[in-house]
């Protein structure tokens, strides 16, 4: 990942990695790397999107991150540090904080990396603990990466030696423990995570195990300098160069492109929606980030606690994208919302897509919930109940507007749905409104006392009361 050293890397690691059986492959073939005007998408872009993306470390100098969203790098990956590739010394990137602050700022994205030197599994989690320490209160868009590449150090020596103590076989299992180490440590504090490596590195036989490490929910990131990626492995990021330019920074640059499914993917719950506001926001000139709501059924998600979003092409007239990516027990949660800019702002009629008068009334251990039907025509409801917020919710669907449902709740809410994707709910006006105003009006008849008046004019208010609950329960 440091761009200014890779040609004399290159020169080190053939010469220590021909000697363990790694081919370097096409990251040492040539120095004649693509750039962003002359790479070739792979093949899996006709399921994906993809979006254009870079990493930085002290080594790009100052940067003008205005300059550099503008320029069409949507994200970055920051580096928090190294470790030394002599001795097990953890060195902070001294351009990190002020990266990462003008970054956000600047409206880019922003994933951490860390450029390990790890040997064991002990020193890859300290580096862990070293990074989510970094990370802490950033409010990354992005995973955590380890970075793992040889460099004639400390990890190439360890390579060596676990072939020559069991094989290849054996090198693999150990590259592999160290990168879970590393991984499902930031994974435990609530982070997504990703493991940068070279695509020589995901050899079968010598490299990292990657596919355990993706089927486990650990995103991939290859290095492949070539005008086409050529990997098999399921690959979330490619970093196809690093002599690529752009403006904001004076010196050469890594870049990557990042890949997202077209549909939305779901791990786990599969009740997840992310809805917005807006169909089109009107172009500024600026990037726009359009609020998104996040829910799992009817209950509202926190963002960086449930859900991060990162928003890419978000400036230009056009098609832009809010990608929404699950957290912590929404590992796994992926989609990407599109929106357009154009010359004016077009908000959706949410009210169009709720019910109406919902009313719910009990009788026989049975709870009755009628409503008023969409004015959007949905047609398709789902019918939300529990007893406590302590409890998960229950959910009957529906293409009713008279519904009766097993039990009596305390909480119900009606949803409207279309395509399984709920996108409005109401709560019932009378939601056990009966039981609380029968308590009101015993106690007001009790502070009343017997004066005659008092008494009649409270009796008035029951028999009111009493009529319009009775009413809007849909009683006769």
């Amino acid at each position: 990942m440091k761009a200014r050293q890779w040609r004399n890397r290159v020169r080190r690691i053939v010469a220590a990695v021909m000697t363990m059986g790694i081919m370097v492959g096409s990251c040492v073939t040539t120095y004649a790397l693509p750039t962003k005007s002359t790479v070739q998408q792979p093949d899996k872009v006709s399921t994906n999107h993809h979006f254009y993306g870079i990493d930085v470390s002290v080594w790009q100098g100052n940067i003008n991150w205005k300059k550099v969203k503008h320029a069409g790098a949507d994200y970055a990956f920051v580096r928090a540090g190294a470790t030394s590739q002599n001795s097990f010394k953890l060195i902070k990137d001294r351009t990190y904080e002020k990266n990462m602050k003008e970054a956000a700022n600047a409206g880019v994205a922003r994933g951490v990396y860390w450029y390990s030197q790890a040997t064991t599994t002990e020193e890859a989690v300290a580096e862990a603990k070293e990074t989510c320490k970094y990370a802490k209160g950033k409010n990354l868009e992005l995973p955590i990466v380890m970075d793992m590449e040889f460099s004639n150090g400390r990890l190439d020596a360890a390579y060596a030696g676990w072939v020559a103590e069991g094989g290849a076989a054996n090198a693999r299992e150990q590259l592999t423990k160290i990168a879970d180490a590393f991984l499902n440590y930031c994974r435990e504090q609530g982070y997504t995570t990703c493991l940068y490596v070279s695509k020589s590195l995901t050899s079968k036989t010598s490299g990292v195990d990657v596919s355990k490490l993706v089927k486990d929910g650990h995103e991939l990131w290859i290095a492949q300098y070539n005008e086409d990626n050529t990997s098999s492995e399921d690959y979330t990021y490619w970093q196809y160069s690093s002599i690529d330019r752009i403006d904001g920074i004076k010196s050469r640059i890594d870049s990557n492109y990042m890949y997202i499914p077209k549909d939305k993917k779901v791990v786990g719950s599969k009740k997840i929606d992310a809805l917005m506001d807006y169909t089109q926001l009107a172009h500024t000139g600026n990037p726009l980030e359009p609020q998104i709501t996040v829910k799992d059924g009817i209950t509202e998600l926190t963002k960086n606690k449930d859900y991060t979003l990162t928003y890419l092409d978000n400036i230009k007239k056009g098609t832009a994208y809010v990608l929404v990516k699950g957290k912590g027990k929404y590992l796994g949660y992926t989609e990407c919302i599109p929106f357009r800019i154009g010359d004016k702002t077009v908000m959706k009629e949410a009210k169009e897509d709720s019910v109406t008068d919902v009313v719910t009334s009990e009788s026989d251990g049975k709870t009755r919930v009628k409503f008023t039907a969409a004015e959007s025509g949905a047609g398709n409801y789902r019918i939300y109940y529990r007893n406590s917020d302590q409890e998960e919710w229950k959910h009957t669907d529906t293409n009713k507007t008279d519904v009766i449902i097993e039990g009596t709740p305390s909480q119900v809410k009606v949803a409207t749905v279309q395509a399984n994707k709920v996108v409005a709910t109401t709560t019932p006006k009378n939601n056990k409104k009966t039981s609380i105003i029968d308590k009101t009006v015993k106690e007001d008849t009790k502070v009343c006392g017997p004066e005659q008046e008092n008494r009649n004019r409270v009796q008035l208010i029951d028999k009111e009361v009493s009529r319009d609950v009775t009413t809007s329960s849909g009683k006769n």
